[in-house]
């Protein structure tokens, strides 16, 4: 992966960052968007005392992912062996996280590589017309997001969600959801170079993250299936395998890049943490 920068942090004794290593790990990240860290001195239920380094607020994760940790952000990657495309972490939502973490405790040689796509690079090898498509037309997702309680005496009630392109939002108290509409562009824009970067859900869509309830376009019709199928041949191109090892830690640009897994083997004994950056302090 030709933009994945290493650095190795055997030489830290203490759990610590000084400030001169906070700027060059934010300065590194900003410039490739993906960072490797190896050989960390943080325990695995200490991680987010790395991270927080690096954030102002963390995301609040779905509730299919387990906790790991009490007191933590720190939860699992989806449960399962099964493969996951491509995709944004939380893209269809307003609440879409800039960095998302991954920390290696153990993986064997059964265990899936992490695959993932540069949506800078990807957005570069589209054609003109399907670039044109997607700068003018915004997608709506229709959302269904599991709240942590619920109460069968209580009747639908509708909410105001002051997000730009949010509507329709109510919570259904018997179910414990809430729905609600976001119409969004997905392509970002980079705050330091305006570099688009083509990162998002496309790929996944209702078929895979069940918080989708349906994808489409303002006017209520599918995005051409020709389109669909020219990001996925091109993303496929692009994606790189991310090998684990053990006490490995990734900071990636959820902006930029998309990220899914293989398949992998049953009796494997993979195990990768994760935590969201909803807002960084960069």
């Amino acid at each position: 992966m030709k933009n994945l920068a290493k650095i190795d942090m055997v030489k830290k004794v203490k759990c610590q960052l000084s400030n001169t290593e906070i700027k060059n790990i934010n300065k590194v990240f900003s410039n490739c968007g993906i960072i490797e860290f190896s050989n960390l001195p943080w325990k695995k239920d200490q991680i987010q005392n790395f991270t927080d380094y690096f954030t102002t607020k963390y995301s609040n994760d779905a509730k299919r992912r387990e906790k790991k940790f009490k007191k933590t952000n720190i939860n699992s990657v989806d449960i399962g062996f099964n493969e996951i495309p491509l995709h944004s972490e939380a893209s269809f939502s307003y609440a879409y996280p800039e960095i998302i973490w991954f920390y290696c405790y153990e993986n064997d040689e059964e265990g899936s590589p992490t695959t993932i796509c540069d949506g800078k690079e990807l957005w570069g090898k589209l054609e003109k017309k399907t670039k044109e498509f997607f700068l003018k037309n915004p997608v709506k997702f229709s959302l269904e997001i599991e709240i942590p309680y619920k109460d069968k005496k209580k009747s639908n009630q509708e909410m105001l969600i002051e997000q730009p392109g949010v509507s329709n939002a109510y919570i259904n108290w018997s179910k414990g959801t809430l729905s609600f509409i976001y119409t969004k562009f997905i392509i970002n824009i980079d705050k330091l170079t305006d570099s688009i970067f083509f990162a998002n859900h496309l790929l996944i869509g209702p078929r895979l993250e069940k918080q989708i309830k349906n994808m489409t376009l303002i006017d209520g019709s599918n995005i051409p299936s020709d389109i669909i199928q020219e990001v996925k041949f091109k993303s496929d191109d692009l994606t790189k395998e991310y090998i684990w090892e053990k006490n490995n830690l990734l900071m990636l640009n959820n902006k930029r890049f998309m990220h899914g897994r293989k398949k992998y083997a049953k009796s494997s004994k993979r195990e990768i943490l994760n935590l969201q950056s909803l807002k960084i302090n960069f």
